[in-house]
């Protein structure tokens, strides 16, 4: 995306690009049947294009499509654009074609409409996100999500929609709106402040850690809406202060219940670990590295297919409780094992 990843792209103006996204969609059904393959929108007032966007849905793309995909488009290069370590998303595919760069981003079927949602109208999901951000909540392709954190400590990265119209329902803006499309920048930036929870502040670059700053100071449209909130002094949206997690869990089915049971289910998995450590096993066992890992995991097998969950019996036994517990195990398990492997009396 961008129009950066192929070393001799040109632009096109909005003739030419339609043109040319029209012979390209048409190449891609003929060598992917059955693959939902999207143009993603741009503003319609838009005058040239650097690259063309392409959402492809990647559960069924069949072996060597890569391949299949650079045939079909004559491609001269292709680059194949890794996410960050660690990322959640799948890579992006960028095609020669004609002088001009063509990116495939794939997206799991899932993900597919929200993504499409996000990528949409320009950079409009990404400034989206910096709404949301202050609050504690990630916008992205897959959805709106909630980092649930003990401290420092991430616990899980909760759902709170995957649904782009609930998203923006969420933001206090208009759907609707969102679907008739935007045929300006500024249409798009009026939309965007058009927030109740919109806060100018969180766009400043000064106020963003410096992987945002570093991405965000290089994307057209975000310092364009930087030089248009400060043209017209945009202010805070009426519910700027109010926390968007609270409204999410008022608002949104099962949230604040998805909430509940994970820091219950983490709260029970710190206790037992309190409990049930490698040091602590270790020490009443003598075991190390491997042998200890597995011996750990086959107590914890054991417990939950004779129904007893190992949190709940370190709850109600005492320490010394749960200590004999591991080494009555650890007796069985060698008893076992000196049946299966008997060893034969000298002659």
């Amino acid at each position: 995306m961008g129009g950066n990843a192929i070393s001799e792209s040109r632009r096109l103006c909005a003739g030419d690009y339609r043109k040319l996204r029209r012979e390209v969609l048409g190449e891609l059904f003929n060598v992917l049947p059955g693959v939902r393959v999207e143009a993603v929108p741009a503003y319609r007032l838009k005058m040239d294009f650097g690259d063309l966007d392409l959402l492809v849905e990647s559960d069924h793309l069949p072996t060597g499509w890569q391949e299949r995909v650079a045939r079909a488009l004559d491609s001269k290069e292709v680059v194949a654009n890794e996410p960050r370590r660690r990322s959640k998303y799948e890579p992006t595919y960028s095609f020669e074609h004609r002088g001009f760069q063509v990116d495939l981003i794939l997206s799991q079927a899932r993900y597919f409409d929200f993504a499409m949602g996000y990528l949409s109208w320009n950079d409009l999901g990404n400034l989206l996100g910096n709404i949301v951000r202050p609050h504690g909540l990630k916008l992205g392709q897959r959805g709106l999500l909630y980092p649930l954190l003990s401290g420092s400590r991430l616990i899980a990265e909760l759902e709170v929609t995957r649904d782009f119209h609930t998203a923006l329902e969420l933001l206090d803006l208009d759907p609707a709106r969102w679907d008739d499309g935007f045929r300006t920048l500024p249409d798009i930036f009026s939309f965007v402040a058009g927030s109740a929870f919109f806060d100018p502040a969180a766009f400043a670059l000064a106020n963003r850690n410096h992987e945002g700053r570093k991405r965000d100071c290089l994307r057209p449209t975000y310092r364009g809406f930087l030089g248009w909130i400060g043209e017209r002094e945009a202010r805070k949206g009426a519910k700027a202060n109010v926390s968007l997690v609270e409204t999410a869990k008022a608002h949104i089915p099962g949230f604040a219940l998805n909430i509940e049971k994970t820091l219950a289910a983490d709260a029970k998995a710190t206790r037992l670990k309190q409990r049930f450590n490698g040091h602590l096993v270790s020490e009443w066992t003598g075991l190390e590295g491997r042998e200890l890992g597995k011996f750990m995991r086959d107590f914890k097998d054991l417990c939950l297919k004779t129904g007893s969950d190992p949190a709940r019996m370190a709850d109600r036994l005492s320490q010394e409780e749960f200590k004999g517990a591991v080494l009555l195990f650890m007796k069985a398990r060698a008893h076992i094992a000196a049946q299966a492997n008997p060893v034969e009396a000298p002659a």
